[in-house]
């Protein structure tokens, strides 16, 4: 039965980088203890000094300009064609979801180091913010590394469990598989040494640095500074809940149930969600005793979730990662805690895609038989514009 071949696969991926991740914080805490020093820091508020109109020209820049900029390049030189052979078309609507697989994940690669510099250079030069004061330094990093261990042992249990609650429960409303993410669909269709290589650096090392960047660094420390930020934040992600409405295919045509719950899936989540932003601060202001940080940090986490909407329900159980994420972000204003909690996260995904091949001997199944409650897909949401929409079938 495939379903348990996976459930065995994941939880052993999960299990490696449990036992790894308690064996490090174990060390970590008795190496503080000796000392005397504690591994979470005393309650600190960073300055944040730039604007909404930075923080949309980063975007414009980094998830419109320079995609279409350096993609041009490389079909005009091409680039694809000359890797893969034939005649792949600069054209999107040409392609199949395994050529935009692979000129997404080779974008997201070039395009990581000229991401990371435009944002750095565009706060330095418009308001001279740091990248200290974006979170974005090693101070004290066996600390934050212990932390990380600590988190990641302490919210994932809770994120894998939804995430199977979450698959069983769209396959019963919809009678539709989950959504496998485009990396995890690459790594099935196309496996090769280059290709494993760009999608281990993809998701071990560009998904973790530029998300918590943008996400806990940029946009939650900035809505955390406003009343409205949170509100900010929770319009984004209805917006995007919105727009898979019309973004996936096929349209307003099928009226069964399954294919409306299918389609309102995503906006249904994030009206579900409301309820948790207006009042869970109460609940919780032992620990986060401001309002307006509590609700950066919810709606930052949904808000990281359902970007990842291109592979629903996943943004799901991403939500309630996002929510461990934010919060270690705001307890040590450092980024190096979650930019880990987020490298083990994925490690777990890319483990349960390499141990099935380590392993052959373990019996398959009919796929027909499934109702594939996979890993999460790796927490990545970068892709070539219009290369796939958010959908979700």
């Amino acid at each position: 039965m495939p379903a348990l071949r996976e459930v065995f696969f994941e939880f052993l991926a999960w299990l490696m980088v449990a036992v790894f991740c308690a064996l490090l914080a174990l060390t970590i805490w008795l190496w503080a203890k000796r000392r005397g020093l504690k591994l979470l820091p005393p309650q600190q508020a960073r300055q944040v000094h730039w604007t909404g109109l930075e923080i949309g020209a980063a975007f414009f820049l980094t998830r419109l300009t320079w995609p279409i900029v350096v993609s041009s390049c490389l079909f005009g030189l091409g680039f694809f064609s000359w890797l893969y052979g034939g005649d792949i078309s600069a054209n999107p609507d040409s392609w199949d979801e395994l050529e935009k697989a692979r000129v997404n994940l080779w974008l997201t690669v070039i395009l990581f180091p000229i991401n990371l510099a435009t944002v750095f250079l565009l706060f330095r030069l418009d308001s001279g913010t740091r990248a200290y004061e974006l979170g974005f330094t090693a101070d004290r990093p066996r600390e934050n590394l212990g932390l990380a261990s600590l988190t990641w042992l302490a919210v994932t249990p809770a994120v894998f469990g939804i995430n199977y609650l979450a698959a069983w429960g769209y396959f019963e409303l919809t009678g539709t598989k989950p959504e496998s993410h485009p990396l995890q669909q690459l790594a099935e269709q196309s496996p090769s040494l280059m290709g494993a290589v760009l999608i281990a650096v993809s998701a071990l090392v560009i998904a973790p640095i530029w998300e918590e960047l943008m996400f806990r660094g940029v946009v939650q420390y900035w809505l955390a500074q406003r009343d409205w930020g949170g509100h900010l934040a929770m319009g984004l992600a209805a917006i995007i809940g919105i727009g898979t409405l019309f973004s996936s295919s096929p349209g307003f045509d099928d009226f069964t149930f399954k294919a409306i719950a299918s389609k309102l899936s995503p906006i249904l989540f994030v009206i579900a969600m409301v309820p948790g932003y207006l009042f869970l601060d109460q609940v919780l202001r032992r620990w986060i005793p401001h309002r307006k940080a509590f609700q950066a940090i919810y709606g930052t986490a949904l808000l990281f979730g359902m970007v990842h909407s291109f592979a629903w329900p996943t943004p799901i159980p991403l939500f309630v990662l996002g929510l461990g994420l934010g919060f270690l972000a705001y307890r040590t204003q450092n980024l190096l805690g979650p930019i880990l909690v987020h490298f083990f996260f994925n490690a777990v995904a890319c483990l349960s895609l390499v141990l099935p091949q380590m392993l052959t001997d373990w019996p398959k199944g009919s796929d027909e038989t499934s109702a594939s409650t996979r890993s999460i897909p790796t927490a990545t949401s970068n892709r070539v514009p219009g290369s796939w929409q958010l959908r979700c079938r």
